[in-house]
């Protein structure tokens, strides 16, 4: 029985009712660094840190007197234990209440946790990293995101004004190649920051009517300069229904049609691309995307939705991409409840099916977003634009002009401020991050300053990169009366000036 009891790893001690050790195992031995000759007779205080002993010795003594003969203390009760050298460990420990030839007597099984301890400290310090490493991450998209949405704010607002003033078929082409280009840059941005999201967890969606035959026309438009290109067909089959507005996420739900439609004519090389949607209002909205393109093996479709990977790696140095697009597809597509289905043919193509359970609009907001709004002028509106950014100036007051408007334009938020308070204007387009003084703090003073002068509010909207759900809403908690956000398409800029 002695060698049984040796041969166990965790530290088996006995004391008796004055806490003098009676017993100990080898284990105990190899535990605590002492031998079994230097611990029998004596206290168990030399095996307690300072701090833990007299706590300890009362509760002994108490369960001692107290009739618990075979019953458990606690299972996994934590303490800390006293090497030979000095230094203390933490321990787990079972203690039990028994009798020896009628004198009480209370064995503990004591566990060294020490190593444990150790790898749930590195685990812990690990996980710590990996979290600090995906706000880093985060954070340099945020930033990057507002980088690069400023100057495609102008590219693609430039290239929208340019192409629809050229008369020239050749150069109104290459107007629309420059703005298909910075599209391509803005879908592979949302796709980006949208990854970043969906891996911490933090994706969200808007609810707002959506209407699919608005968006099938924006994308078709877009598209079908990259196919005309290279030869390809493209058509579009709008179902009934398509025309009824749903409620979804409309930016999410065009970067799944771009995505779809982008790897349909990037892998297409002969024939086309056809995009059909349809939907009764009792029935979930569904988009198919058929092409006429390479196709893929049952192995490469397995492998379709895996971050950052293409069907096979000899696809990106032919075809190009980030490998993101399938991916996000899924993502965004089961975040919105919905389902895909892909069907593919090696050289004979690809069909990939998506069905998204859209709620249909409420009466009121379906009529307000299928309702056709007669075309308003805006010659006799007064609007201030304050941005820091030549080229935004430039852009917003291109855009202006070509509605009638013509605008007054500062570089920050004090000479906004100071604008305000000289002239009245019917509109502020106000940029957020600005020197000087930025937008937020820039709205606070006009309306301080307007308040007590007993003035009328002036509705002023942010024109931001920073347009995160959760910066929109602090936007519209301070003040604002609605947001731009960038980069925005002519039609965008005209509906707030509808709008207010």
């Amino acid at each position: 029985m002695r060698t049984l009891i040796d041969a166990i790893q965790d530290g088996i001690v006995i004391v008796d009712h004055r806490s003098r050790i009676t017993f100990v195992n080898k284990g105990a031995e190899t535990i605590f660094g002492h031998d079994a000759q230097a611990m029998i007779g004596q206290s168990l205080n030399m095996l307690l840190p300072e701090p833990v002993r007299e706590r300890h010795q009362d509760y002994i003594t108490s369960f001692l007197d107290e009739d618990r003969s075979g019953r458990m203390m606690a299972e996994r009760a934590e303490l800390s234990g006293l090497r030979a050298d000095g230094t203390e460990f933490p321990a787990e420990i079972s203690i039990c209440r028994f009798d020896l030839n009628g004198a009480p007597r209370l064995g503990a099984i004591v566990r060294d946790v020490s190593a444990r301890r150790a790898r749930e400290a590195a685990l812990e310090e690990a996980l710590d990293q990996a979290k600090a490493a995906k706000e880093a991450q985060a954070s340099f998209l945020a930033k990057m995101s507002h980088e690069i949405r400023t100057p495609l704010n102008g590219i693609l607002g430039m290239a929208e004004l340019l192409e629809s003033g050229l008369n020239d078929s050749g150069k109104r082409h290459m107007a629309q190649v420059i703005r298909q280009s910075g599209v391509g840059m803005l879908n592979l941005l949302n796709d980006l920051l949208d990854m970043s999201k969906i891996e911490a967890g933090k994706l969200s969606l808007e609810r707002a009517p959506v209407c699919a035959t608005e968006l099938a026309h924006r994308l078709e438009e877009i598209h079908a300069i990259a196919a005309e290109e290279k030869g390809l067909s493209m058509e579009v089959f709008l179902g009934s229904g398509c025309d009824l507005p749903r409620m979804g996420d409309a930016l999410r739900i065009q970067q799944i049609l771009h995505n779809l439609l982008s790897n349909a004519v990037k892998f297409t090389e002969s024939g086309g691309v056809t995009l059909t949607i349809s939907g009764r209002a009792d029935q979930p909205l569904q988009i198919v995307v058929t092409d006429t393109g390479i196709g893929m093996t049952e192995d490469q479709v397995q492998r379709l939705y895996d971050d950052y990977v293409q069907a096979d790696s000899t696809i990106s140095r032919r075809f190009g991409g980030s490998g993101l697009g399938m991916s996000i597809v899924r993502q965004l597509t089961e975040t919105m409840g919905g389902s895909i289905d892909v069907h593919s043919v090696i050289g004979a193509g690809t069909r990939i099916a998506i069905s998204l359970p859209l709620e249909m609009a409420p009466a009121e907001n379906s009529e307000q977003a299928t309702a056709q709004a007669p075309e308003q002028t805006f010659e006799d509106r007064r609007v201030l634009v304050a941005d820091d950014n030549q080229t935004n100036r430039e852009l917003m007051t291109a855009m202006l002009t070509r509605l009638g408007i013509t605008p007054v334009v500062v570089n920050d938020g004090l000479e906004a401020v100071n604008a305000a308070q000289e002239q009245d204007f019917d509109l502020i387009l106000m940029d957020i991050s600005m020197p000087v003084m930025d937008g937020i703090t820039a709205l606070k003073e006009i309306c301080a300053s307007r308040d007590s002068a007993n003035l009328p509010e002036v509705p002023i909207v942010a024109v931001t990169a920073n347009a995160m759900p959760h910066q929109v809403t602090e936007y519209i908690v301070t003040g604002f009366a609605t947001y731009l956000a960038k980069p925005f398409e002519l039609a965008d800029l005209r509906r707030v000036l509808t709008e207010l």
